[in-house]
C-alpha cells in the first residue's frame, strides 16, 4: 500500500521488516528489489537480491532476483551468470529454461547447452524438451528440430501445440505426414487460429487447395491483425487463379499497420497477381 502510495520509505521500512520476520521467504527481497529499481536505485536493488543470497534458505531466489534486476538494466551477460549461479544452487527445469532466455540476449555461444544439460538428467521433462525443439526450429535445424518434437511428443502425443510445429517442419521438408500431422494438431485445438492456418497452409502445399483456402479463410477471420495468417490466404487464393481475391487480400493488409518487412512481401505479392 505504501508503494503503491508513493511512500517509499515506509514502504522500505515495511519491506525491511518483513525480512526480518520471514527470513526463509524469497517474496520481501523481490518485493524490496522491484521497489528499488522503480526508485531508479539499481545498485539498492541489486543489493537487495545479493542479501537474499547470503541466506541458505533463499539463496537460488536472490540469483533469480539478481539476474531480474540485471535484464531490466539490459546487462544480459551478467544476468546469464546469476541464473547459472541459480541453477548451481538449486537446478530446476524453469531455471534450465530462463538461462537459456537469458544466454539467447545475451548473444552467448551454445545457449541451448542450458536445455541439454537438463534434458540428459531429466529425460522426461516436456516443458525443456519443447523449448529444446523450438531452438533448433528458430536456427533453422530442421533435422535436430523435428528429431526433438518427435521425442517430445512420444511424452505427451496430445499435445496440439507440439503436433501443431511438427507438422510445420514437415511441411517445409516435403515430409507427406504434414497433412496427417496438421489435422491431428487442428482436431485437439479447432479454435486456434494458428493451428488452423497451419492446416490451411499444409492442405494448400499438398495441392489440396480448395480445402486449405477454407481453412485459410477461417484462420484469417479468427486473427485479422495476423500478418502471416493473411500472407498465406493471400498466396493460396493466387496459386488458386483468384486474382481478385488475392488482391482483395493485399490491399486490406497494406492499409493495416504491417512492419516495413511484411510491407514489402505483401507490395511483392501484389506485383506478382497483376
Amino acid at each position: 500500500v505504501h508503494e503503491r502510495s508513493a511512500q517509499l520509505e515506509d514502504a522500505r521500512a515495511a519491506y525491511r521488516r518483513a525480512l526480518t520476520l520471514a527470513p526463509r521467504s524469497p517474496l520481501p527481497p523481490a518485493a524490496l528489489a522491484r521497489l528499488e529499481l522503480g526508485a531508479k536505485n539499481p545498485e539498492a536493488a541489486l543489493e537487495a537480491a545479493r542479501r537474499a543470497q547470503q541466506n541458505p534458505e533463499t539463496r537460488a531466489a536472490g540469483f533469480r532476483i539478481e539476474a531480474e534486476v540485471l535484464a531490466q538494466l539490459q546487462r544480459f551477460p551478467e544476468a546469464a551468470r546469476a541464473l547459472e549461479q541459480m541453477q548451481q544452487a538449486q537446478p530446476s527445469a524453469e531455471g534450465a529454461i530462463a538461462l537459456y532466455q537469458a544466454r539467447v540476449r545475451a548473444n552467448a555461444g551454445a545457449p541451448e547447452r542450458a536445455l541439454a544439460d537438463w534434458i540428459e538428467s531429466n529425460p522426461r521433462d516436456l516443458a525443456v524438451r519443447a523449448a529444446y525443439a523450438e531452438h533448433f526450429q528458430r536456427a533453422g535445424n530442421r533435422p535436430r528440430a523435428i528429431q526433438e518434437y518427435e521425442a517430445a511428443l512420444k511424452l505427451e502425443p496430445n499435445s496440439a501445440v507440439l503436433l501443431n510445429n511438427l507438422a510445420w517442419l514437415y511441411n517445409e521438408v516435403n515430409d507427406k505426414r504434414a497433412v496427417e500431422t496438421a489435422r491431428k494438431a487442428h482436431a485437439l485445438a479447432p479454435r486456434n487460429a494458428a493451428i488452423t492456418d497451419t492446416l490451411g497452409w499444409v492442405l494448400v502445399n499438398a495441392g489440396q487447395l480448395d480445402e486449405g483456402i477454407q481453412f485459410l479463410r477461417e484462420a484469417a477471420a479468427a486473427a485479422p491483425g495476423s500478418v502471416d495468417i493473411q500472407y498465406h490466404l493471400a498466396q493460396a487464393l493466387g496459386r488458386k487463379g483468384d486474382k481478385a481475391a488475392a488482391q482483395e487480400v493485399v490491399n486490406r493488409a497494406l492499409q493495416a499497420q504491417a512492419t516495413p518487412e511484411w510491407r514489402a512481401k505483401f507490395e511483392e505479392l501484389g506485383r506478382t497477381l497483376r
